[in-house]
Parts: structure tokens; C-alpha cells; sequence
């Protein structure tokens, strides 16, 4: 009778870490591996430095080793459905940017992924502005200059620099051409940050990046930046409303977001290190001083808002961009 009772205890407890669901056996014991963060765009641009740098300060709170991986393609679609598809388990995670997470979902609804039903939006972290770059001895030293240069001078084919197709940086240099009725032929990086070499060779006119060329570069101005005022830390720089453009303002941004379906415990804690790092003072400053990225942390709620906006606010730009791509076929 006791060897029968004994059993049955067995088996009760065998069948209790059965019932028991895996996910928070797995919760009580993260991370015990290093962590993904998947970025993606190509490799070494500002996306994967940032990745590192903020991977490297989680990892000092959470004792694990983060590893950037780059997964480009498809305007940032590609590294989306990646961790789409991924265990929810806290080991892969999404460099967010705002080109997978509105532009691609804004002009393809058949896309594989949905920004706010498919990922645990985990933080929002970083912004900056999309400004325009020419090289120092280039006639012109605005983007309202170049216009009427281009105007000036027909008879030759001109070209400016951005990310992907869908990028926030093509979509509005794209923007102000139309409006400003001259015809500037984008060419198309994985980043927009890969476009500077052939601006510094003289291949392109123009490049829409960010403010970090600034830094990087002597020889490289800034002809506007798409902002609905000047940036404090570069006020010489003129916004391009002031220089008579309708153009959007949306910032570029990044964030972090995980597969969904996430252990609470698992997202709690990736939640509470992500607000812990994008709000260390040592931190931002670290960022912006390397990366002229301005670090403006959102709790995940923070980001599934600026996230709703923005699918409503860059709706017109996107089909306005893709009318026009028809017109051209």
C-alpha cells in the first residue's frame, strides 16, 4: 500500500512538471545563452554600431553576451518576419525601424507580419531627423539652392543617395523633388549611411542621411533637415519647411520589439533593462556623441502609439511615392 501511495505521489508530481507550462520553466532560468538582436540593414552602418552599443550595456545588466546579427532586405521587411518567425523566448529580438514597421506594411497590406499584433513591443529608443548632405565645395547650400541649380542647369542627370526604397530618407527626398518639379534620380542603399562613399567620390548630388556625417566628414555640409524646428545642437541648419517645402517630419527611429508571445517574466525583464539603459544620462550622451542619435526612450505603450501615428500620418507620402513609381513604368 505505502510502494502504491508512493507511485501515485510520483507520478503526480512527474505529471504536475508535465501540466506546467514550459515557457515560465524557461522565464525562471533567462537569459542562460546569449541574446540576438536582429538588425535589418547590411552590416556596418549606424544601425548595427547602435545595436552594439546598447546590446553591450543590456549585457553588463543581464550577464549575457548580446550578438548583433544583420538581416537586410525588403526596406527592413526581411529582419522583421525574421524574429516574426522566431521562439518567443526572449533570445531573438528586433531592431525596430520605422521603415519595416509603417512604410512596408503602408504599401504592402499583404506583408507577412503586422507591427502591432505580431511582436511584444519591447521600447522606443532613438530619433533623428532626416537631413539632406552635399559635399562643402558643391555650388549650393541648400536644398532650395540645389532646386534652382537643377533648374538652372537641365541638360545633365542628377542623382541623390538614400537607404532603401521605402526608407523615410528616399520617401521624403523623393517628396521634395516631385513638388519642387525637377527631376533628381534616387539611388537605392541598404542604409543610408552606405550612400555616403559615392557622395564623397562626387556620384551623387545629394544624400539624405542624418546629422552623423558631420562628424565623420569635413568635407560635408547639411542643406536642410526634415524637422518642425531647427535641431538645438545644429541650429546653422535651416528645416526644410523654412525653405518652402510641404514635406513630412517624421524622424527616422529605432526601437526594440520581440517575437510575440513573449514569458511575462522574460518581457518584464527586457522591458525593465531597455528603460534602464535608454534612460542613463552617460548613455544617451554616449550615443549622440558617436552616433548623433538622440536617445528619447517610450515605455512599450509609448511605442505602439508613436507607431499608430505614424501608419496614419506617412499613409499620403508612401502612395504619393508609389503613384509616382507607376507614372514612371
Amino acid at each position: 500500500m505505502r510502494r502504491l501511495t508512493f507511485t501515485v505521489l510520483c507520478l503526480s508530481i512527474v505529471a504536475g512538471f508535465c501540466l506546467y507550462p514550459f515557457s515560465n520553466l524557461q522565464a525562471g532560468n533567462w537569459p542562460s545563452k546569449p541574446i540576438m538582436i536582429v538588425v535589418p540593414w547590411g552590416p556596418g552602418g549606424l544601425s548595427s554600431m547602435l545595436a552594439q552599443l546598447i546590446g553591450d550595456e543590456m549585457g553588463k545588466i543581464l550577464g549575457q553576451r548580446f550578438l548583433v546579427v544583420n538581416k537586410p532586405g525588403g526596406s527592413g521587411a526581411t529582419g522583421a518576419l525574421y524574429v516574426k518567425k522566431a521562439k518567443p523566448d526572449g533570445y531573438t529580438i528586433l531592431q525596430a525601424w520605422i521603415a519595416p514597421f509603417v512604410m512596408v506594411p503602408i504599401r504592402n497590406p499583404k506583408v507577412k507580419y503586422d507591427p502591432l499584433k505580431d511582436f511584444d513591443l519591447l521600447a522606443y529608443a532613438t530619433e533623428n531627423p532626416v537631413t539632406a548632405l552635399a559635399l562643402k565645395d558643391k555650388p549650393y547650400d541648400t536644398v532650395r539652392e540645389f532646386v534652382d541649380y537643377v533648374k538652372k542647369n537641365p541638360n545633365r542627370i542628377y542623382k541623390f543617395g538614400c537607404g532603401g526604397a521605402m526608407s523615410v530618407h528616399c520617401i521624403f527626398g523623393n517628396q521634395v523633388f516631385h513638388q519642387a518639379g525637377v527631376k533628381v534620380q534616387g539611388i537605392y542603399y541598404q542604409a543610408a549611411s552606405k550612400s555616403l562613399p559615392d557622395l564623397l567620390g562626387g556620384n551623387l548630388d545629394l544624400t539624405f542621411s542624418n546629422f552623423q556625417a558631420l562628424a565623420q566628414y569635413e568635407n560635408v555640409k547639411a542643406l536642410g533637415v526634415f524637422s518642425s524646428q531647427r535641431v538645438k545642437e545644429f541650429k546653422q541648419v535651416p528645416t526644410i519647411k523654412e525653405q518652402g517645402f510641404d514635406a513630412p517630419v517624421t524622424a527616422s527611429w529605432s526601437g526594440f520589439a520581440a517575437p510575440k508571445g513573449l514569458p511575462p517574466e522574460v518581457k518584464k525583464k527586457l522591458v525593465e533593462t531597455l528603460r534602464t539603459v535608454l534612460t542613463d544620462e552617460a548613455i544617451k550622451k554616449r550615443i549622440f556623441d558617436n552616433l548623433y542619435q538622440f536617445v528619447t526612450y517610450r515605455d512599450p505603450e509609448g511605442f505602439r502609439k508613436i507607431i499608430e501615428r505614424d501608419l496614419k500620418t506617412m499613409r499620403g507620402p508612401v502612395e504619393q511615392i508609389m503613384e509616382m513609381q507607376k507614372k514612371k513604368k
